[in-house]
């Protein structure tokens, strides 16, 4: 059993709360807030027998075991130090500090005491992102030349986001980790940045924040790859997050918010053996709603698309075909054959290549 001291209690960390119900063999027993009214209502609501408006105590608590950071970015150094004096394996959100030099204190602390580290990122654990990467691994689109990512919303949800020395920057800082750290996940994490090229300026909030709203990165990595970051708190419309990944032998899109949630396009029809036909769609989403096959005329077969998922597609591959003339689609459940672990939606949509 890992027992977790939870360092706030905000936005981030109901997401960490709701993650954690997931993970066995683990206990959050104590949370740390200034504001220990707010601290008490998440821990009730969370079941947390511990609250505490000072930050050492809970690091220093016997019955702790691992921190995990969930705390501002200007407070992030100081509780690093605090988990590394005190001898306990620390897990920080994102950013993991405001600049280069409050990142390398950290990273120096925690190696001084021995203790294991994390940063929480998220954007590579997405089931759309991690089955990119296996589809590049496998050889589907070539070497990868191009990372082109996008995250973009209208704005922050906590006022100590608008503050630039706080926050320690704007929409860069705030969702640049995340697009770059796409980059590299496709790219591979052995291949060495070696040129950046950046701009960023404030074109909205002007009245919020003297920190930029919106951003560009250009990445070049040593094998001649390049990592395209678009970054904006000035986006309506809801959260825009995708990535595409453009190499020598096709491209490989994820979108998980407005789109299908995975596209895969490979030169002249060719795919790795089971995976469908050219323009093969694929998505993955946490909507608790039955997967969906739109298959195109003829006998297009659908073995091995996305592991589990290819049993159920299996299932249904001539009546659906059968019904593609009437332009109908057809619905099943993978629930009900696959298991309750996997729960979530797949939209595949396989497509002719042009002669």
């Amino acid at each position: 059993m890992v027992r977790i001291g939870l360092l706030g209690c905000g936005f981030v960390a109901t997401f960490y709360m709701q993650g954690l119900s997931e993970v066995p063999g683990q206990e959050v027993v104590a949370v740390y807030r200034r504001d220990t009214a707010k601290a008490n209502a998440f821990a009730d609501r969370w079941g947390i027998p511990v609250v505490s408006d000072d930050m050492a105590a809970v690091c220093g608590r016997a019955d702790v075991d691992m921190l995990l950071i969930a705390l501002p970015n200007n407070m992030h150094l100081e509780a690093v130090r605090l988990a590394a004096a005190h001898g306990k394996h620390v897990v920080c959100t994102k950013p993991l500090g405001r600049n280069a030099a409050e990142a390398r204190r950290m990273l120096e602390a925690v190696r001084a005491a021995g203790v294991l580290h994390g940063y929480a990122e998220t954007e590579v654990f997405s089931p759309a992102v991690i089955r990119a990467k296996n589809l590049i691994d496998e050889g589907a689109i070539g070497r990868v030349l191009t990372v082109r990512s996008r995250e973009a919303h209208a704005g922050p949800h906590a006022p100590h986001f608008w503050d630039a020395a706080e926050a320690g920057g704007g929409a860069l800082l705030d969702m640049g980790c995340h697009t770059i750290e796409a980059a590299r996940y496709f790219i591979g994490k052995e291949v060495r940045p070696v040129e950046v090229l950046a701009w960023g300026d404030t074109l909205v909030h002007k009245d919020k924040t003297t920190a930029e709203d919106n951003a560009v990165v250009l990445l070049r990595f040593e094998n001649g790859a390049l990592g395209q970051s678009e970054l904006s708190w000035t986006a309506r419309g809801s959260l825009d997050l995708r990535n595409e990944v453009f190499g020598s032998e096709g491209s490989v899109f994820t979108d998980v918010t407005r789109d299908a949630d995975q596209r895969l396009r490979a030169r002249d029809g060719e795919l790795p053996a089971g995976e469908g036909r050219v323009g093969q769609r694929v998505g993955f989403s946490a909507a608790r709603r039955s997967p969906r096959l739109r298959l195109p005329r003829g006998d297009e077969t659908l073995r091995g698309v996305c592991g589990p998922w290819g049993n159920a597609a299996r299932n249904v591959r001539g009546r659906a075909c059968r019904q593609h003339h009437h332009r109908r689609r057809l619905s099943i459940d993978a629930r009900a054959s696959l298991g309750p672990c996997y729960d979530a939606a797949i939209v595949v949509t396989p497509t002719l290549a042009r002669r």
